[in-house]
């Protein structure tokens, strides 16, 4: 069987706090390839996932507001490197880790006709959506659009069923 490249979407690589996406990216099938592409990356980070995208910036943490304001500039950029990769056929699945990448970078996604998995987590269905219904209308979007949700638990999974009633999540 041929191998799976995935291509996982996050906004900053953190040595510390990432470890544990880094495990679960190492302990996958050596059948499944991953490629990590973020839009900052933590300067002095030792990983088994140098990310795969040229315009990403790199920042010591926290992440210093120029360095915010200079990513939010260049963001065309990024959206553009992102587009190529994708539309380059070298990944079968993208998997955006956390709500807020998705709902930055899942619009564009659904344009290029690729498998989009997304990882919530408690902050992103708890926190966000209380905040700001409208990204519950956007959640619901991504699932109609054929996005498939991960998430950790029973709790988790009947808490998203009840909120956009479907039935693609994963815990």
């Amino acid at each position: 069987m041929k191998s799976i490249n995935v291509l996982n979407i996050i906004d900053c690589h953190l040595s510390v706090t990432m470890n544990w996406l880094e495990r679960l990216l190492l302990q996958s099938s050596p059948k499944v390839n991953h490629f990590v592409f973020a839009k900052y990356f933590l300067k002095g980070t030792k990983s088994d996932f140098v990310p795969i995208n040229k315009s990403i910036l790199q920042v010591s943490y926290p992440i210093p507001l120029h360095q915010k304001i200079q990513r939010s500039l260049s963001d065309h950029t990024l959206r553009r490197e992102l587009r190529s990769l994708v539309l380059s056929k070298m990944f079968e699945v993208v998997h955006v880790h956390f709500g807020h990448v998705a709902l930055e970078f899942v619009d564009l996604l659904l344009e290029l006709n690729v498998k989009i998995f997304i990882s919530l987590y408690g902050f992103d269905y708890e926190y966000l959506i209380q905040q700001n219904p409208e990204i519950r209308d956007k959640y619901v979007h991504f699932a109609k659009s054929g996005c498939h949700f991960i998430v950790e638990g029973n709790y988790s999974t009947k808490l998203l069923i009840s909120l956009w009633c479907t039935r693609k999540i994963d815990s």
